[in-house]
């Protein structure tokens, strides 16, 4: 396994132990499906429709672990793992693995009794679980966004005024203006207002609802915690300053060739 918070505990160690223990499970039980095939982002519970309860032996690629966004671990082939408790979600990545079903009926002898080797694992799997939510605990504990509602024709934000806080577009559509020339758009789901904040520089450029909007708002110091807790968010962050800076530049060549068909035009 490998993570990615702060384990309290020596997780070379513990993995090690983990593996050794999944050797021994494994090799005295036959798995009721060998190799199945996940396909990417799906996210799996702990019952299986036609087995019921099962664990997962992994077998081509690797698990992830999440909260929400955020990959707070990575299951590794060979490793075995039950569902984690709620808000954590086990989930495939953002490519197709394989994994082997083991029904937890067959981790009982015949007196019903639990076997050693998955106690064990059941055992590193509570601390390990309890280690994953006290550090998630501590990483949001100060992170307080606010919704605001903006009508259509509403300035959400004001060119030249000073940047303190963050928005994510939750509803509704908007457009960003540069000195009163439309230069792009803000969609559903879209973060804005970021490189001033990050900068501490004015904003520089309008921001007006073209249609009823609500919006996630958090503050510049709260938003740097943000990235530090959910480290996933830095690629969307990337993407999207991507597509920003695509579209002014495509509108600033639309611009240019207007001015020169104006001027050619005198």
């Amino acid at each position: 396994m490998i993570p990615t918070f702060e384990c309290p505990f020596d997780f070379d160690v513990a993995t090690a132990r983990l593996q050794a223990l999944t050797s021994v499970l494994t090799a005295g039980v036959t798995p009721i499906e060998v190799g199945m095939r996940v396909p990417c982002d799906t996210v799996l519970s702990g019952t299986h429709a036609v087995h019921g309860d099962v664990i997962y032996v992994v077998r081509e690629g690797g698990l992830h672990i999440r909260d929400g966004e955020k990959l707070v671990m990575i299951v590794e082939e060979g490793e075995v793992v039950s569902a984690p408790p709620s808000p954590l979600v086990l989930s495939s990545p953002d490519f197709a693995i394989a994994l082997d079903l083991i029904s937890v009926q067959q981790l009982k002898n015949r007196e019903g009794a639990v076997l050693p080797a998955w106690s064990d694992i059941e055992r590193f799997q509570g601390v390990l679980w309890l280690s994953v939510t006290a550090s998630l605990v501590r990483s949001s504990a100060h992170i307080l966004p606010q919704t605001r509602v903006f009508s259509a024709g509403s300035i959400m934000i004001e060119q030249g005024t000073e940047a303190n806080e963050v928005f994510t577009l939750l509803e509704g559509e908007a457009e960003v203006f540069v000195d009163g020339v439309q230069v792009g758009e803000v969609k559903t789901n879209e973060f804005f207002g970021i490189l001033a904040s990050v900068t501490k520089s004015p904003r520089t450029a309008r921001v007006v609802a073209r249609t009823p909007c609500a919006v996630l708002v958090v503050d510049r110091e709260r938003f740097q915690e943000l990235i530090q807790a959910r480290p996933i968010l830095v690629e969307k962050l990337i993407v999207e300053l991507g597509r920003m800076v695509v579209d002014l530049n495509s509108k600033v060549v639309q611009l240019t060739q207007l001015g020169k068909g104006l001027t050619g035009s005198m």
